[in-house]
């Protein structure tokens, strides 16, 4: 994290801009800091996959793909070796 403020303000900048193209809506409500992410489980009910978000990158959906495959083929492995 950087203190410098012209990166502040090109980050912000380059945020509402994407805002803008995806035509979401926002208030300035709210202390603003919260992020969410996501979690991706086997069968096992182990976490295999987690995305912290990071605020104002938006998340990669290739990899995001690529985790939810894998864990399908492994479960798919699994399943098929336990029915043998």
């Amino acid at each position: 994290m950087s203190w410098n403020p012209y990166k502040w303000w090109k980050g912000f900048k380059e945020i509402g801009k994407r805002l803008k193209e995806k035509n979401i809506e926002g208030n300035m409500k709210g202390e603003g800091l919260t992020t969410g992410g996501l979690v991706i489980f086997g069968v096992d009910g182990k976490a295999k996959y987690m995305y912290k978000e990071d605020t104002g990158i938006p998340i990669d959906e290739e990899l995001l793909l690529k985790a939810v495959r894998a864990v399908r083929e492994s479960q798919m492995t699994t399943t098929d070796s336990t029915e043998l």
